[in-house]
């Protein structure tokens, strides 16, 4: 049975009886539906249109509505919490993409000045190594014109100074040796 089929159609000898009885509900020239709908369960079930069939009205919509209502206030509560939580996320993001920007602008100052030190650096290091071929040939001439003279040059040398003579060095006069012999036994 649907709520339709306790809503009388058409007025009867029993509702008329019970009008009878309470004369304050009688409305002359209100059509039955609308009368319904205002004095009799009408508050309680009153059936409304609606796309895609009935629903029912009243108090029963009333209350379904505040139940409803309730749920609507807790969805719009949990709405603006997720906006709040997206407008912090955001926020967040934004601070965090200007820190990230700004470190990398500062990696980059960095990376060209280190580009600029390593430049510096080669050319310093071209200008030693040019220096060094430039003293290496100056010995070159020198060690030949030594051997021009007759004198032997010191061969091997390297950039510690240290070298050989082309021959071995002479003697010592004096031997060290003496300092380690045993002392005469006495």
């Amino acid at each position: 049975m649907t709520i339709e089929d306790y809503i009388p159609r058409a007025p009867s000898d029993p509702y008329i009886a019970g009008v009878s009885a309470y004369p304050s509900l009688v409305r002359e020239d209100v059509p039955y539906q609308e009368w319904f709908e205002r004095v009799s369960l009408g508050s309680l079930m009153s059936l409304h249109e609606v796309e895609g069939g009935r629903v029912m009205g009243g108090v029963a919509m009333d209350s379904h509505h505040i139940r409803s209502s309730g749920q609507i206030e807790r969805l719009e509560s949990e709405i603006l919490r997720l906006q709040l939580e997206l407008s912090v996320s955001v926020d967040r993001h934004t601070a965090d993409m200007d820190r990230v920007q700004g470190e990398m602008a500062s990696m980059q100052t960095e990376a060209t000045q280190r580009e600029g030190e390593m430049v510096q650096m080669r050319r310093d290091l071209a200008s030693r190594d040019a220096e060094v071929a430039r003293l290496a040939a100056a010995v070159r001439r020198l060690e030949e014109q030594l051997q021009g003279m007759g004198i032997t040059p010191v061969t091997g040398a390297g950039p510690s100074g240290l070298g050989q003579t082309s021959s071995s060095p002479p003697r010592d006069p004096v031997s060290r040796d003496w300092f380690f012999d045993d002392p005469p036994s006495s």
